[in-house]
């Protein structure tokens, strides 16, 4: 039962390595062999050593029962047989001095001595026949013989008794001593037996403890050449877990653009990839503030809300544009960890940047006209519902302005289109020097539609006054349009449309009522046309 506990137990360990060998490997050939053998040797050293101290107990268990065998049965049976001769024989010198007894009462006593010796006699018969191997007719025989010997020593008494010592005294010395040597025979015949059985049992005790000597020996030795081919297979693959481990760090440390910062945010290490992308030395910024990183004194590109995101223990994570001056306005993905001890506290910063200039220019190329340079359609729609939904949430103003340029069809017929092309270009090289807050929005719908999306404060009276404004500047500018009947420059015709907080209804029904006051408006041409909905 115990073997069995052991063996489930050991199948479970080997099973759990398994799995955890299967879960931690990475999918490499050599990796997942390696990881195999060293398993099959693990649980190959775990069965030798489990089978060695099974079969340690189980020889220790036959040693305990030999030895118990041993004292039990061939000992007891031997010692016993001596203690039965040695009371046999004092009862009889006993018998031999009390056929001289003068008085009854002498010969009383020599017949209660000689009971109490019959019955230790007897008592040892019982447990030679209880402890004897060979054959119980040889007890039997000697437990004959003393009995015979007995009813020799009865008549005795009984002549005694009658005053007939000297038939007592022969009777003694013949038939007694005659007796008496047959229940000696049949005695050594026992002892012979157990001794012959003690040497037995002792013999196979040396034997099975140097068959179990050369077992353990065996098994041992092979468990030792298990362990050390192991621990060799061990070495290996930590020599080469180790060198893939360098290869994989010179990969990171030339590709990957990391940082490591301390908690007062000075440089304690850089990849050779990031000195690359920033034009640093590593040498120079070593030991210096953050902000060397940069070019600057003090690292004022990140906020100091990221420090203080990653110092609880958060990742922060933002796109920056870093500075023109040093990296030709270059974008990077930046990604601050916190570095923390097993307390919990944080004690530096790993600082990740990833290149997206890229990626950038190309979302920019995807939002952006390509004549103009001004935000394409596409990006109108992506921005103006979440403008709606700011400047609701916000309660601000939000004015929507569109315009198209009076008889630019007959501007591109009577100068071609090259013409119109830079006519497009100038109008809106002037909505970027009119319309210059962070949240002014200039789009080129198509051909020659524009629409400008406006965040304002609360001022509705002065909302609608921007649709002027770029109706009059586009006119001041002066270009020559012979072909228009609106007037020999460009003008342009508006609408717009302005409305306030949670009445400002969805982008469908403001570009619907934006387009209704521009075909107002190129009714009349060269003219604005606000409806203003904040009022």
């Amino acid at each position: 039962m115990k073997f069995g506990v052991g063996w489930r137990f050991l199948c479970q360990c080997v099973r759990q390595l398994v799995r955890q060998s299967v879960r931690k490997g990475n999918g490499a050939a050599q990796h997942s062999i390696g990881g195999r053998l060293l398993v099959f040797g693990f649980g190959l050293n775990l069965l030798l050593m489990f089978i060695v101290g099974i079969y340690i107990f189980v020889k220790l268990v036959d040693f305990r029962d030999a030895s118990v065998m041993l004292y039990q049965h061939p000992f007891v049976v031997s010692n016993t047989v001596k203690d039965i001769d040695i009371e046999i024989l004092l009862m009889h010198r006993q018998l031999q001095s009390m056929v001289w007894a003068e008085t009854p009462a002498e010969v009383d006593k020599d017949v209660a001595e000689l009971k109490q010796r019959e019955n230790i006699v007897l008592q040892h018969f019982e447990l030679v026949s209880d402890r004897y191997l060979g054959n119980k007719d040889d007890v039997h025989a000697a437990l004959q013989a003393f009995l015979d010997w007995r009813d020799i020593y009865n008549d005795a008494v009984r002549l005694l008794r009658e005053g007939k010592n000297r038939e007592a005294a022969a009777a003694v010395a013949i038939k007694g001593d005659e007796q008496l040597k047959r229940l000696e025979q049949q005695s050594r015949q026992l002892t012979e037996f157990a001794d012959d059985e003690a040497t037995h049992l002792y013999g196979h005790s040396l034997s099975g403890q140097k068959h179990a000597t050369l077992v353990v020996s065996v098994l041992l030795g092979l468990a030792i050449f298990v362990a050390l081919g192991t621990s060799l297979l061990v070495l290996r693959l930590e020599h080469r877990r180790v060198r893939e481990i360098r290869e994989h760090l010179h990969l990171i440390d030339q590709n990957i653009h990391i940082a490591t910062l301390l908690a007062d945010r000075t440089i304690a290490d850089i990849t050779h990839s990031l000195c690359r992308y920033l034009g640093v030395r590593r040498e120079e910024v070593l030991g210096q503030p953050c902000g060397a990183l940069f070019g600057e004194d003090e690292c004022v590109l990140v906020p100091d809300e990221a420090w203080n995101v990653a110092a609880s223990g958060m990742v922060w994570e933002a796109d920056l544009e870093l500075p023109i001056s040093a990296f030709g306005g270059s974008w990077a993905s930046v990604a601050i960890h916190p570095v923390a001890n097993r307390a919990g506290v944080t004690t530096g910063f790993k600082v990740i940047l990833t290149d997206i200039t890229h990626e950038k220019e190309v979302e920019r190329l995807s939002q952006v006209d390509p004549l103009t340079s001004l935000y394409n359609r596409r990006h109108f729609h992506q921005l103006f519902d979440q403008q709606i939904r700011l400047a609701r949430r916000n309660r601000q103003l939000l004015e929507f302005v569109i315009f198209d340029i009076d008889y630019f069809k007959e501007y591109n017929d009577s100068l071609g289109h090259p013409a119109g092309d830079l006519l497009l270009q100038r109008i809106a090289g002037t909505l970027r020097e009119i319309l210059r807050r962070p949240d002014d929005y200039i789009f080129r719908l198509g051909g020659d539609e524009f629409g400008v999306l406006l965040s304002l404060a609360s001022d509705a009276g002065r909302a609608g006054e921007y649709a002027e404004v770029i109706r009059r500047q586009i006119e001041s500018m002066d270009i020559e349009h012979l072909a228009s009947k609106a007037g020999a420059h460009v003008t342009a015709s508006v609408g717009g449309v302005v409305y306030v907080g949670e009445s400002i209804p969805g982008a469908e029904v403001i570009f619907a009522d934006a387009d209704a006051a521009l075909y107002e408006a190129k009714s009349k041409r060269n003219c604005a046309v606000v409806r203003n909905y904040a009022d």
